[in-house]
């Protein structure tokens, strides 16, 4: 739940143009989560799963943004 929820605010902060709290988003979960990083297979896994949750919050984010453009919004 806790992944669907950030790729929900991910897309949100897309949407709205809010790069700047993106970077802070996932600066502030690879520190609470640092820990993980001594294991190198933890640390693979983590950055390939929040590299590929990143994308596809950025594209959906830039789709809908797109969208909204075309509908006059």
């Amino acid at each position: 739940m806790i992944g669907e929820l950030e790729r929900a605010l991910l897309l949100v902060m897309v949407f709205l143009d809010q790069y700047f709290a993106i970077s802070f988003l996932l600066g502030a979960k690879g520190l609470i989560r640092s820990r993980e990083f001594e294991d190198r297979n933890s640390a693979e896994y983590f950055l390939i799963g929040t590299l590929t949750s990143i994308l596809l919050a950025v594209w959906a984010g830039i789709a809908l943004q797109r969208y909204a453009m075309w509908l006059g919004l």
